[in-house]
């Protein structure tokens, strides 16, 4: 799942570090626009990333956000992911899909217990400065083909560094 250029790519939460990984990848060409559906529930928050980033598809609805998409980045607050995932559980197919979740304490035991043990899921703990390519992210994986570990490294790589790490080095509880 490389081929970026191919990939629909699906954002729900473009609050700080959602949008900031939205405006960085398709700011850097790593994602084209009319590739990428994001959710938000605050509509002003989705007509000013429009404005950044003509093309992409907008919704205040994590379904139709969801829906076809190879790659879902969950950005929201640590206690809306189990929501979220309610949502569009019955949507994904994470033996075809990447899952990526940015949410600072939302641990795989949790992630796990709302999607199953043989979930294929990613944590990245990146900072803001992705918006301008200059982030640190730390990604781990959980039930990953090294292929798909690397292709999540590979994509917030282009926006600073990335490095592959166990989940108990996230440094944030964990």
């Amino acid at each position: 799942m490389n081929n970026f250029a191919d990939m629909k790519t699906a954002f729900i939460g473009i609050g700080n570090m959602g949008g900031a990984t939205v405006r960085g990848l398709i700011g850097k060409g790593i994602l084209r626009a009319e590739d990428v559906s994001c959710c938000d529930i605050n509509t002003a928050t989705l007509e000013r990333l429009a404005q950044d980033c003509p093309g992409i598809k907008t919704t205040s609805d994590s379904r139709e956000a969801a829906r076809g998409a190879d790659c879902i980045v969950l950005a929201v607050k640590p206690w809306l992911v189990e929501q979220v995932i309610g949502q569009i559980k019955d949507l994904l197919d994470l033996k075809r899909q990447n899952l990526v979740v940015i949410a600072a304490g939302v641990t795989f035991e949790m992630l796990c217990g709302w999607l199953g043990q043989d979930a294929t899921i990613f944590r990245v703990i990146p900072n803001t400065a992705i918006a301008v390519g200059s982030s640190m992210s730390f990604v781990s994986a959980l039930n990953a083909t090294p292929e798909r570990s690397a292709a999540i490294v590979e994509m917030f790589g282009a926006l600073g560094k990335a490095v592959l790490i166990p989940e108990g080095k996230l440094g944030e509880g964990t």
